[in-house]
């Protein structure tokens, strides 16, 4: 198929350039950045119109980011989430040093 030749071509460059296009290869801290990945990220803010972009190792890392630094206590921003939020998101605020307190859902008497 399409996709197999296509899965082929890069592992074949990958193994060829020793450049590891694609698997695990831990994050971009420990193995190095790769030209891919800036490439990608300079792709993305050209699509979505912004300065920059930041690709993340999974949804978990994405929102431990997210919520541990964009939301600020001196702005007063407050973070709402519920008590079947993503454990993501909860350590998250944590993270970001914010109180967490669940204001409806089951324990507020909503269903």
């Amino acid at each position: 198929t399409m996709v197999n030749r296509r899965y082929q071509t890069l592992t074949s460059t990958s193994v060829a350039t020793n450049d590891p296009i694609l698997g695990a290869t831990g994050s971009r801290l420990l193995s190095g950045n790769s030209i891919h990945h800036t490439r990608l990220e300079h792709k993305l803010s050209r699509m979505h119109q912004r300065e920059s972009a930041l690709l993340a190792n999974s949804g978990y890392d994405a929102n431990l980011m997210v919520l541990s630094s964009l939301p600020k206590r001196r702005n007063k921003d407050v973070v709402l989430m519920d008590e079947l939020c993503h454990d993501s998101l909860v350590m998250g605020t944590r993270l970001g040093r914010f109180d967490i307190e669940v204001r409806f859902g089951k324990a507020a008497g909503c269903h």
